[in-house]
């Protein structure tokens, strides 16, 4: 991976995210595994103890993660990598 590196999302990311997430989850017939939209996202990224990174190459996002977390414990929300990109080692 050339040119790659993780940072904190940033509210602008949130259309970016929002296409990730139909992208990445558009096959899954499972209800918990639907895409989320950017309302969804934005929505999320709102509260005071969830935070996100983005792993960018070249200037487009191409994995994230969202994570709750408070003084007792860390729990991933959601976790995806773009398709195109799945099976070289990045989740």
């Amino acid at each position: 991976l050339h040119q790659a590196g993780w940072r904190w999302m940033l509210r602008s990311d949130v259309e970016a995210i929002a296409r990730l997430e139909r992208k990445a989850f558009r096959r899954s017939a499972h209800p918990s595994y639907q895409p989320w939209t950017q309302q969804q996202v934005a929505k999320i990224l709102s509260h005071g103890y969830v935070s996100g990174n983005v792993l960018f190459q070249n200037g487009s996002i191409v994995a994230y993660s969202i994570l709750g977390h408070s003084r007792d414990y860390i729990a991933i929300y959601r976790l995806a990598v773009d398709p195109d990109y799945q099976g070289i080692g990045l989740g």
